[in-house]
């Protein structure tokens, strides 16, 4: 079956990331008229396309995160210095951060939702327990590409094996591995306290050997432990804002998600405007064979 131009590229992005964007902004009349362009070869109209940010589906999503971005966060100086110095490493490789904001997106709606409705403790806790856990598997799968894209960049071949090892076996590296080459490429220190020395309650929730007692009002823990809710709550702001801090960085430390994206897609429209004035851009331009359309070339062979 023929592909389109976001059908090829979203499919092999979420082949990269291990990750499926959510339909609502995998489809649409915008993608559709986008995909007619280039097909067509439409330079005015990619050139107008691109200009137009009415045609960029999920800038409202990407304007409640940016204002997340934007709040107060409190993150340990050696979390801050393990952060900054993988996104000093990174500063040249290409690394998106789609699945993350995907996560912060639906983690920060969760909070508000829940924050906002009448609901009982009784409701709330198992859901702020999912939320926790998904944000560190989140954290850490993340990071597991990050590294990758660093052994690549520092030919490490010790972690390329690790990495493809977990990935054949549908997982990500986790803390205790991570940490160490985080110690070996010098991120971090062994003395650190960073979010990598796994000092938290993944395991705990992912196996079951928590819950809420409502009685109690407090959090039951395997091994006869209890937490209060408030310890739980900073353990959560903690977690969430590693998180947050992370995509930060990673994004060369701005704020405003929407300006960068608005940024991006004015120079693409600034691109067509220059095809459109040079016959010569235009012939290149019109000679391309792209990806997909060398795809289905090889398919229908």
């Amino acid at each position: 079956m023929k592909k389109t131009a976001s059908q090829y590229y979203k499919e092999k992005l979420e082949e990269r990331r291990r990750i499926a964007f959510p339909l609502a902004v995998a489809k649409g009349k915008e993608l559709d008229k986008l995909d007619r362009l280039i097909e067509t070869r439409n330079e005015p109209g990619l050139m107008a396309f691109w200009g137009n940010p009415k045609n960029l589906t999920g800038l409202d999503a990407l304007k409640f995160l940016s204002e997340e971005l934007k709040k107060e966060r409190e993150v340990t100086p050696d979390d801050l210095e393990f952060i900054s110095s993988i996104s000093k490493e990174t500063k040249n490789l290409k690394f998106d951060l789609s699945g993350s904001i995907g996560i912060l997106f639906q983690v920060t709606g969760l909070c508000e939702e829940l924050n906002k409705k009448d609901l009982s403790e009784k409701i709330k806790m198992p859901l702020f327990f999912w939320a926790y856990l998904t944000l560190i598997e989140s954290c850490i799968n993340d990071l597991s590409d990050i590294f990758f894209e660093i052994a690549e960049k520092k030919a490490d071949k010790m972690f390329q094996k690790d990495y493809e090892k977990a990935l054949a076996e549908g997982e990500h590296l986790m803390f205790g591995t991570l940490r160490s080459y985080a110690i070996k490429w010098n991120f971090t220190k062994k003395e650190s306290m960073t979010f990598l020395n796994k000092t938290n309650l993944r395991n705990q929730i992912a196996h079951a050997n928590i819950y809420y007692d409502s009685e109690r009002k407090k959090i039951l823990i395997k091994g006869n432990k209890f937490m209060e809710v408030e310890d739980f709550v900073k353990e959560f702001s903690r977690i969430f804002d590693f998180f947050k801090e992370l995509i930060f960085q990673m994004n060369n430390q701005e704020e405003d998600l929407v300006q960068e994206t608005l940024k991006l897609t004015k120079g693409f429209s600034r691109e067509f405007l220059k095809i459109c004035r040079s016959g010569e851009k235009r012939k290149k331009w019109e000679a391309i064979v792209f990806d997909w359309e060398k795809e289905e070339k090889e398919d229908s062979t």
